[in-house]
């Protein structure tokens, strides 16, 4: 299993960054509930965070109702 950053569109509208799981034929399977933030124990861990995290602006958004569907049909 992988997972990367993405933004994920809520039932609400809001859309956030979130850890986004994937199988191993690539399917979603989880994603986390609440939104992340960039972290790390030093400021380098901190940057290269932050850089994976701006990879989600050149990916599409998600939509928490699909991933749900998906999710569903993982288990």
């Amino acid at each position: 299993m992988h997972w990367n950053y993405r933004a994920v569109k809520d039932s609400h509208g809001w859309i956030s960054i979130r850890e986004v799981y994937y199988g191993d034929e690539g399917e979603v399977v989880a994603w986390t509930e609440s939104p992340v933030s960039p972290g790390g124990e030093t400021i380098g861990e901190l940057i290269a965070d932050y850089d994976r995290m701006e990879e989600v602006f050149s990916k599409p958004v998600l939509d928490e109702r699909e991933l749900e569907i998906f999710a569903g049909m993982a288990e």
